[in-house]
């Protein structure tokens, strides 16, 4: 080995100096975490470029002490902390300076058992229904909402502050067959209420939306493809294809083909 080529200054490395006394490898880890080795809290005290939050309390929770919680391939620094309740767990400073943890788990388990008592029908077939409905009208997060909340759709406050109204308007609509589901009827953009409100097949959900063409004629009120099976003279396919063609539904239905004219001869026309 060379006696004159510098070294890396961190013991043991052996690696050939790269900048500020440190290897390559160890530079880049000094620039990130402030620090030459792999982990920032041996000691049980945070890097230099960490915030310490031994002591400080966010929500039920109060800091204790570094975790020996590490994921790995991250950065992250997990923290004892212990609950008012007396549980301790390993919470990451993301979360606890966001706030998006203030407890072990028992907010949310006091919050269940609150919400149980107060209506007393979470264990109600229909309350699932009810949750689901809220879900996709009020929860932007939801993938539903595009469709409900965000066209309008809202439930009627008689059902949304009362879920015990819900419930027993569902009990009034028994037996419902099975595979039958709640549907906003007659008025497919009106909200969810009593009088808007019915539980249907698959087969009567799928004539009530908002994709259907809809056909007057005669005082009828009719699905396209109904009126072309009453009244149309041509195929659904052919129908449909004049309609997408830009044809008047009623013409495209009701409109013959036309075949074209035979020539006479044979069939190299001699």
């Amino acid at each position: 080995m060379n006696k004159h080529l510098k070294m890396c200054s961190v013991e043991g490395c052996g690696r050939g100096l790269y900048a500020r006394g440190f290897c390559c490898i160890h530079y880049r880890r000094f620039l990130k975490h402030g620090h030459t080795t792999k982990i920032a809290y041996q000691a049980g005290k945070p890097a230099r470029n960490r915030r310490d939050l031994i002591g400080q309390r966010f929500g039920r929770l109060l800091v204790l002490r570094l975790s020996s919680k590490k994921l790995k391939n991250s950065s992250k620094l997990y923290w004892e902390c212990q609950c008012n309740c007396g549980n301790v767990k390993p919470v990451s400073s993301s979360q606890l300076v966001r706030g998006s943890t203030q407890s072990c788990g028992c907010i949310k388990r006091e919050q269940t058992i609150e919400m149980n008592t107060i209506h007393g029908y979470s264990k109600n077939k229909y309350y699932t229904v009810w949750s689901n409905i809220i879900t996709r009208c009020y929860n932007k997060n939801s993938e539903s909402y595009e469709e409900y909340g965000a066209r309008g759709v809202f439930m009627c406050d008689e059902w949304k502050n009362d879920v015990g109204a819900f419930v027993k308007w569902c009990e009034t609509q028994e037996p419902i067959p099975k595979g039958h589901s709640i549907d906003r009827f007659p008025d497919l953009n009106g909200p969810y209420s009593p009088q808007n409100c019915r539980f249907a097949s698959n087969h009567q959900q799928n004539r009530n939306m908002r994709s259907n063409i809809w056909v007057e004629f005669n005082g009828e009120r009719l699905i396209f493809k109904d009126f072309i099976k009453k009244y149309g003279v041509v195929d659904y396919e052919v129908a449909r294809s004049r309609y997408r063609d830009g044809w008047d539904p009623i013409k495209a239905a009701m409109t013959p083909k036309i075949r074209p004219a035979r020539i006479k001869g044979n069939k190299y026309g001699g």
